[in-house]
C-alpha cells in the first residue's frame, strides 16, 4: 500500500525545503563577506543559491516524506488494531 495525498500533507516536505533554503542563503553570505566579494554580488549570488537549495530541499523532503509514510503504512497492516465492538445478541 503506498501512500495516498489524503493521509499526508506537503508541509513537512515545504518545511525541509524552506530551512534547507535559508541555511544555504545564510552560508552564501558569510561565504561572500569571508571571500570579500562586494554586496551586490553576495546577495545576487546567495539568492541564487538560495533558489536552488529550496528545489533540492523540496525533493529530499519528499523522498523522505513518501518513505516514513511507507513505512507508518506498512506497520499499520502488519499490526491493525483490533475491533474491540461487541457484536449484540
Amino acid at each position: 500500500m503506498t501512500p495516498t495525498s489524503k493521509e499526508c500533507s506537503t508541509i513537512p516536505a515545504r518545511v525541509i525545503a524552506t530551512c534547507f533554503a535559508l541555511l544555504s542563503f545564510v552560508a552564501a553570505i558569510v561565504v561572500g563577506i569571508a571571500a570579500g566579494n562586494s554586496t551586490t554580488t553576495i546577495l545576487f549570488r546567495s539568492i541564487c543559491v538560495m533558489i536552488i537549495c529550496w528545489f533540492i530541499g523540496r525533493l529530499v523532503g519528499a523522498v523522505a516524506q513518501w518513505a516514513i509514510m511507507d513505512h507508518i503504512n506498512r506497520y499499520k497492516q502488519q499490526h491493525p488494531i483490533p475491533d474491540d465492538t461487541v457484536p449484540d445478541s
